[in-house]
């Protein structure tokens, strides 16, 4: 089935460092909500958004794309822009995107980036 789907990354409200990538057919304010209450299994990101709950701060979330298509088209894009940033330089938490070591995913994604990008 086709729906708009919106590509948002989440930053951290203090450093403005972009953590994590995602995908969402609902509102991005819905959305927010959904990583606030903490119902995934992205240990990392849990821990992360729990910190900044601790000091009172919340993720910032920003649509960075669009696209009508499918769930498997809107994953694709999502992987497109988690490389983007990868090969930024930026320390994502993306679990299901990055496997392994972070660090030699950036170094092959730069060799490669024509070809990925």
């Amino acid at each position: 089935m086709t729906h708009l789907w919106r590509v948002y990354r989440m930053r951290d409200p203090l450093t403005k460092e972009t953590r994590y990538i995602g995908i969402t057919s609902q509102t991005l304010t819905s959305r927010l909500a959904f990583h606030l209450r903490g119902n995934d299994h992205n240990p990392e990101k849990q821990s992360w958004i729990t910190d900044l709950g601790k000091q009172g701060l919340r993720p910032e979330i920003e649509q960075i794309d669009s696209l009508y298509g499918t769930k498997a088209s809107a994953e694709q894009r999502e992987r497109q822009w988690v490389y983007r940033y990868l090969i930024q330089g930026a320390i994502l938490l993306n679990q299901k995107h990055i496997p392994g070591s972070q660090e030699h995913l950036r170094a092959f994604l730069r060799a490669n980036k024509k070809v990925i990008c």
